[in-house]
This record gives C-alpha cells, sequence and structure tokens, in this order.
C-alpha cells in the first residue's frame, strides 16, 4: 500500500539582529513573506543587522492521526 505524500512550498524569512537571530517566520504564500520581510528591513541598520528569505519544500508522509476522515464522527 503507498500513501499520499503531500508536498506544500514553505517561505521562511529569518531576523537577524546585531548578529543574533532573534526571529524566524513561516509563510505558505509568498507574498506574505515578502510583506513580513519588507516590514522587517524597515529603519534597520543593514551593517549590523539581516533580514533573508528562504524557500523550502514542506514534502511529508501524513499518518493516519492527521487524514480527514468524512462522514459520522
Amino acid at each position: 500500500m503507498t500513501r499520499a505524500r503531500a508536498r506544500a512550498p514553505l517561505y521562511t524569512v529569518v531576523d537577524v539582529w546585531r548578529g543574533i537571530a532573534v526571529g524566524a517566520y513561516s509563510f505558505q504564500r509568498l507574498g506574505d513573506a515578502r510583506k513580513c520581510m519588507a516590514r522587517l528591513l524597515a529603519g534597520r541598520n543593514l551593517q549590523e543587522d539581516d533580514v533573508r528569505l528562504f524557500e523550502g519544500l514542506l514534502d511529508a508522509y501524513p499518518d493516519k492521526a492527521q487524514a480527514t476522515k468524512t462522514g459520522a464522527q
């Protein structure tokens, strides 16, 4: 028996303040990640701080507990 494979894009914005990672925010939509990145970049000293956007792929095999059931509960 083969299990269904779930694949979804994942966009992560990492916030670095003076060399220390202070936040990581993940989004399903690229537009939302770009808005977050623009908000974090506003007013930053980019000589000391950094904000980066990473793109990845969530590749998972859901188990029976994660599968939705139709019908009576």
